[in-house]
């Protein structure tokens, strides 16, 4: 399939993965615009729902970790110029145009779509796309697992609880169900040795290989293997049988190499 050069970046707020990715991209002069979602607060019950979700799927020491790593990126945003931990600061030094919107299904977003020619929206929220929105461009996606396995939440966290020996990102068109569109490319990397949070970055960097090679056209060929499965949250009991395997949530923290 033949893309646009560029895309618009379509993200939610997120400090340890997607701003070097996007980084990446920005750098290579793929990124035409970016628009940040800003979440409202779900309310009391909202947060408290949320935090006891968190709390079950990672337990609190790693919830701690996440909390410790969160701040490290806050100030390693500031100190260091070419690594990156921020959306913003990925606009502010490529110099790309930026926007935030509370809700993906506005007119704002709708009006901004129209105003960016043969647009292809890199897409990374945690909210399903209604179909009139689909309509309006080429809407990828980066999904953390070689699918059609391991759609849904956490999946590298359900891969390595059932002891895949490869981990791996997709890249694919989106429809109006969730991981299931048109696969365009992939790519794995062993397991071994991988905490959750290493692995995630190993498969961010990846995928931002996969990317670049698809805005520039590069031939990509995709056997996808195996039947689709779905994951959802993990529950504290599928926690406790992870740690019981040796399973470990690590460190989300990385300290990226350089993008100019």
């Amino acid at each position: 399939m033949n893309l646009s050069s560029q895309c618009v970046l379509l993200v939610d707020p997120e400090p340890f993965y997607m701003p070097h990715l996007a980084a990446r991209l920005a750098a290579a002069g793929r990124i035409r615009s970016i628009v940040v979602r800003h979440q409202n607060f779900p309310g009391v019950r909202g947060a408290a729902r949320s935090v006891q979700k968190l709390l079950n799927a990672w337990g609190i020491r790693a919830l701690l970790g996440f909390a410790v790593a969160r701040l490290l990126t806050i100030v390693s945003d500031k100190l260091f110029t070419h690594r990156y931990y921020s959306i913003e600061k990925v606009a502010r030094n490529f110099g790309v145009p930026i926007r935030f919107v509370s809700k993906v299904h506005s007119e704002e977003f709708y009006e901004h779509l129209g105003t960016q020619p043969d647009t292809v929206v890199f897409t990374q929220v945690s909210v399903r796309l209604r179909p009139e929105l689909l309509r309006q461009a080429v809407f990828l996606n980066k999904h953390c697992s070689l699918l059609p396995k391991y759609a849904g939440v956490y999946p590298v966290f359900w891969a390595l609880l059932n002891k895949e020996t490869r981990l791996g990102v997709t890249i694919h068109l989106m429809n109006a169900e969730y991981d299931a569109g048109e696969i365009l490319a992939q790519d794995s990397v062993a397991s071994e040795g991988h905490s959750v949070s290493s692995a995630y970055h190993a498969v961010h960097d990846r995928a931002g290989d996969l990317l670049l090679g698809l805005f520039s056209n590069a031939a990509c060929s995709v056997q996808p293997v195996g039947e689709r499965t779905y994951f959802g949250w993990p529950s504290s009991t599928d926690r406790k049988r992870f740690v019981r395997q040796g399973g470990r949530f690590g460190w989300p923290f990385r300290l990226h190499p350089p993008v100019q």
